[in-house]
């Protein structure tokens, strides 16, 4: 055998949804995503400092996952770091401890966040309001891009299913969108998802619906975060202060670093987060910092910088773990209530839209955590 092939049939034999103790792992994480998610929404309030949520949902994570596996030498924790987006922030915003940035009432609140159990990630993001009278329905821009944003979320499901196409979510997505009178965000996407990877060929984007060379099917055994975000502007987020905190190592890059400090947080890096992205706050040494510039220069790490729409504008963004498991697809996280809204739009009386709605899709029910630890304990 080559070492293609063995490379081929390691990744095979890695995301083989027939295997249990894979259906398991994705199951846990997504457990973890669900309950870590309850409760940073639970949490947010007007005066809440930002870095201190993300904080206490990073800390949650790896306090959750360190319950399982403790007899195994198995990788375990943050997927992705916790970011609180608000209002036009589109995405990547995880404040450092050091920033006193707090949530004020009124706010569109975004969070998201990824769990992983041995490599097999579950990604959320859920967006609500911090709304001052609750009894209220929010009404006008907001109500329409949530509401936009959160039945696209729906009808993707419902698309993503072997014998489907790409461009069938994402003309379904575009339709949703001008319903509303929203536009999705530019360069967004949802994409398959492997052990350790998420695999930039095989994406649907939100923006722009491919064409014949760029389209694909969809196949049991494939894993999709469906990453929803929508725009009330013209969905073209810029790049704007603060600078990113958060990074990931480019496996496919080497350097030898000439600083000493450069050295010692790339060893950090590598040795606690892997492949996955991280927070600068999560750095043991905050020294290390220093040495960040230098790993940058040198595309050791890339960032994730932080991005807005116009400052007149709202983003909503849900984000969902699908897995096409052999006996039909499989909602695996379960997103809190949404927020008391109502749109004056609709897609309940779209006859292309309607039938998807109709449709039923089997939602895997989150154990609780103790459950779940007692039968692994078994």
């Amino acid at each position: 055998m080559t070492t293609f092939e063995e490379h081929q049939a390691k990744l095979n034999a890695d995301n083989n949804l027939h295997d249990s103790n894979i259906l398991s792992k994705y199951k846990l994480a997504s457990d973890i995503a669900n309950e870590v998610l309850r409760q940073v929404v639970a949490s947010l309030k007007p005066d809440a400092v930002i870095s201190e949520i993300c904080a206490f949902s990073d800390n949650l994570i790896i306090d959750l996952c360190n319950k399982f596996y403790k007899k195994s030498n198995i990788e375990k924790g943050i997927a992705f770091p916790t970011c609180i987006n608000l209002n036009n922030c589109s995405q990547n915003y995880s404040p450092l401890p050091e920033d006193p940035y707090t949530l004020q009432s009124g706010d569109i609140v975004k969070v998201e966040l990824g769990v992983h159990i041995d490599g097999y990630m579950a990604s959320v993001a859920h967006t609500t309001i911090l709304n001052p009278s609750p009894e209220k329905a929010i009404i006008g821009r907001v109500a329409d891009v949530i509401c936009a944003a959160y039945m696209a979320l729906e009808v993707a499901h419902r698309l993503i299913k072997p014998g489907n196409k790409a461009s069938d979510v994402t003309k379904a997505i575009h339709r949703i969108a001008q319903t509303f009178d929203c536009r999705p965000v530019e360069n967004t996407c949802s994409p398959l998802v492997r052990r350790y990877i998420q695999d930039q060929e095989h994406i649907i984007p939100n923006s722009v619906i491919p064409d014949e060379n760029d389209d694909f099917e969809f196949h049991y055994n494939d894993v999709y975060s469906i990453n929803i975000l929508m725009s009330t502007g013209d969905g073209k987020v810029r790049e704007n202060e603060p600078k990113p905190t958060i990074y990931q190592r480019n496996v496919n890059k080497t350097y030898n670093l000439k600083l000493k400090a450069s050295r010692n947080v790339f060893n950090e890096i590598t040795r606690r987060f892997g492949v996955f992205p991280f927070s600068l706050s999560a750095l043991e040494d905050k020294r290390g910092r220093l040495g960040i510039t230098e790993c940058v220069n040198h595309e050791l790490l890339l960032g994730y910088p932080v991005v807005f729409e116009q400052p007149d504008q709202y983003i909503a963004h849900f984000k969902s773990l699908i897995l096409l498991a052999p006996t039909g697809p499989l909602r695996m996280t379960n997103l809190p209530p949404l927020p008391f809204v109502h749109s004056e739009y609709s897609i309940r009386n779209d006859p292309e839209l309607k039938p998807y709605l109709e449709q039923s899709i089997r939602t895997i029910k989150s154990s609780s955590l103790q459950q779940a630890l007692n039968e692994m304990e078994q």
